[in-house]
């Protein structure tokens, strides 16, 4: 009895990049990627897919990375403004500066960035 063959997936709604992949580079660009496949001891047309794939691979992690940095960006603001608020209190309360002067220093030496 001859093997049925297994059902191909519905691919109708992808667009599927071509199999193979080609594009031309300047000179210059052509140049450093000929010293760089010669000291990694690789072919141009190897280190080119290389440099594809963990690009198309990586975009996903490098997308939750930016957001993560700039979440701790933003708490890192956060902190230094708390700690202009503190900090000029403390110097205000301790009778060490008057509260125009202690919010001069804090612009001077606390402001957030």
């Amino acid at each position: 009895m001859p093997k049925k063959l297994a059902a191909r997936p519905d691919l109708s709604g992808i667009q599927l990049a071509p199999q193979n992949v080609g594009y031309r580079i300047d000179a210059e660009t052509r140049q450093f990627l000929g010293e760089r496949c010669a000291r990694l001891g690789v072919s141009p047309h190897e280190w080119a897919r290389h440099c594809l794939l963990t690009l198309l691979h990586e975009d996903a992690d490098r997308t939750g990375w930016q957001t993560a940095v700039a979440a701790l960006h933003h708490e890192i603001n956060d902190l230094r403004n708390d700690l202009a608020l503190a900090t000029q209190a403390l110097l205000v309360v301790a009778g060490k500066m008057p509260e125009e002067k202690a919010r001069d220093w804090i612009g001077r030496n606390l402001k957030p960035r």
